[in-house]
């Protein structure tokens, strides 16, 4: 029994390794195209990683830390943030984002975090809110900026940074920042120096437009307003129950306020409410009204004269 047993478990050993090997082999998910890069997200026993290969010889040139998670985003210029995760990178865990530059062969990391969300500016520059820990104060927070034309790394001063987003100039940065008061929006330059500060809501909501004036919506105390911030001058609206708002692609603003519908068109800054149109329309039908019944009686008062008895000749 010996002599054929051996064989076997040999055989049994050899099937072993080779599902072994085979299960171990790298796996390609996604293919994402930039330019003349091609970014590989690759997987292997539960680690996620990113290959990174150029055009036309098709060589691998770098590729991400490996990672349990991870999501990634392509610059308009071409670098890749890649936003590795413990655990779902939704949820607050252990995160970095790492920049990969091929055209350079440069790589980038930011501070560790248990949350961190990129966002890439038109040129290039990213912008990234850091919250150290699931159990940290949000006071705690910050946001930093890599710029990867130089190198350089700046930092806010730490408070209650939520998430920031670009202005589509990519000269202004949008900032929800949570106080003990409610939240608010920040709006920081590209040096991370701030421009302007929105009053304290319970809720807060902006809107970038095309050309890069900010709308942000406050509610407080059963009272909802808009602010505008124009990157030289602040417009409010009128408190309401209720306000809704959206741009133009013009980077005008149409909003409401309990069934009221405004415009509000920046040059001077002028408003235009839809009573006000219905108003003025109304003016012009009974305008218009007026002149046709005086066209009218004028065309009677003509008739009735042409049609009168004429004068009798004296014999």
């Amino acid at each position: 029994m010996r002599g054929p047993a051996l064989p076997v478990l040999i055989m049994i050993l050899l099937l072993s390794l080779a599902l072994t090997y085979a299960e171990a082999t790298p796996v390609p998910k996604q293919v994402s195209w930039h330019g003349n890069y091609i970014a590989v997200l690759m997987e292997d026993e539960g680690l996620f990683w990113i290959d990174i290969y150029s055009e036309p010889n098709l060589e691998r040139i770098m590729s991400s830390d490996k990672r349990g998670y991870l999501e990634y985003s392509w610059s308009k210029d071409g670098k890749l943030a890649v936003r590795l995760c413990s655990g779902p990178c939704y949820d607050v865990n252990w995160q970095v984002i790492q920049v990969l530059d091929p055209a350079s062969n440069r790589t980038w990391r930011s501070s560790e975090a248990g949350f961190a969300k990129p966002s890439w500016s038109p040129e290039g520059k990213l912008a990234i809110v850091i919250w150290p820990g699931s159990d940290s104060d949000y006071n705690e927070h910050w946001i930093e900026l890599y710029d990867p034309a130089t190198g350089r790394t700046l930092k806010t001063k730490k408070k209650g940074y939520m998430f920031a987003k670009w202005s589509p100039d990519g000269k202004k940065l949008a900032a929800m920042v949570r106080c003990d008061k409610g939240f608010y929006v920040e709006v920081l330059d590209d040096k991370l120096e701030v421009l302007w500060n929105s009053s304290i809501g319970q809720i807060t909501v902006f809107k970038w437009s095309n050309d890069s004036k900010i709308a942000v919506r406050i509610e407080r105390d059963g009272k909802e307003w808009l602010e505008i911030y124009t990157g030289s001058t602040t417009w409010r609206s009128e408190e309401a129950t209720e306000v809704a708002f959206n741009w133009s692609e013009g980077g005008n603003l149409a909003y409401v306020t309990d069934q009221e519908l405004n415009v509000v068109k920046f040059g001077g800054i002028t408003s235009q409410t839809i009573i006000e149109s219905v108003l003025i329309a109304m003016l012009g039908v009974c305008l218009l009204l007026v002149a046709l019944i005086r066209y009218r009686l004028r065309k009677g008062s003509a008739t009735d004269s042409i049609s009168g008895e004429m004068p009798h000749e004296q014999t």
